[in-house]
């Protein structure tokens, strides 16, 4: 049963990151219940985890805490990134969308605080190489453009380093 249960937490993440891509692909946004889902599907695939295990409820509780602390890190260090970028930016110019910043931290419930920092550098350079080549190796301006391909790609990329 626990094997079952890990199991689906993995798919929980690849259904949650692709499913996002694809919909930030085609419109530019990424859905709220999605996001929720996801998030609250992951913690109670902890829970589960946890009471399969047998670790008791210290154990529990501090594999939650280090989940939701490793959230709370992404979403503070993206906030941050967002005010810092947006400085002299006219006021409905976002650098960072909403949606992104909501995926990021519910990806973050699955690895620690190092490793969503690595996705977000990760999928913040795989977006850039893509825009320069998009823009023919000349750095300008494109304008917005959908993250959360970028996010699911570096996702799979950092899952699969762990695997190894």
């Amino acid at each position: 049963m626990l094997q079952a249960l890990l199991i689906v937490d993995k798919l929980l993440l690849f259904v949650v990151v692709i499913w996002a891509a694809v919909v930030d692909a085609r419109v530019w946004r990424i859905p709220n219940a999605l996001v929720a889902c996801g998030a609250v599907g992951k913690l109670l695939l902890m829970v589960g985890e946890g009471l399969l295990a047998g670790d008791g409820v210290a154990a529990l509780g501090r594999s939650l805490g280090l989940a939701l602390l490793s959230a709370l890190g992404v979403l503070l260090f993206m906030l941050l990134a967002t005010l810092l970028l947006r400085k002299g930016a006219a006021d409905d110019d976002s650098p960072i969308g909403g949606g992104d910043i909501k995926l990021m931290c519910t990806v973050a419930l699955w690895f620690d605080f190092t490793a969503a920092l690595t996705i977000l550098a990760l999928a913040c350079v795989i977006a850039l190489v893509v825009a320069l080549i998009r823009s023919r190796g000349q750095l300008r301006l494109l304008g917005g453009f959908p993250f959360a391909p970028y996010i699911a790609i570096a996702t799979a990329v950092v899952f699969l380093g762990t695997l190894l």
